[in-house]
C-alpha cells in the first residue's frame, strides 16, 4: 500500500519523464526502494545497462525485486 500511494503521488512527474533515463531511475527506485545505475554505451545507440545491488536478506522479496525490475525494464523499451 505503501508503495501504491508513493506512485500515485509520483504519478504525473513520472509521466512527464517516461522513456527517459531519469524517468527510468525514478522509476525503477520507486518500486524496488533500491538505488539505480543506469549507464548508456556510447558506441550502442539506444543501449544502456542498469545496475542495482538489491539488499534483501529475505530470498523471496529479494526475488520479487528483482521481478519487479525486469518487468518495470521491459515495459520502458522501445
Amino acid at each position: 500500500d505503501d508503495v501504491k500511494r508513493r506512485f500515485i503521488g509520483q504519478i504525473v512527474p513520472l509521466y512527464r519523464q517516461r522513456g527517459t533515463k531519469a524517468g527510468l531511475e525514478k522509476l525503477l527506485k520507486l518500486y524496488t526502494g533500491e538505488e539505480v545505475e543506469i549507464e548508456e554505451v556510447e558506441q550502442l545507440p539506444h543501449y544502456f545497462q542498469v545496475k542495482m545491488t538489491l539488499s534483501a536478506q529475505d530470498r523471496s522479496l529479494l526475488r520479487r525485486k528483482q521481478q519487479i525490475a525486469r518487468s518495470m525494464l521491459d515495459k520502458e523499451k522501445p
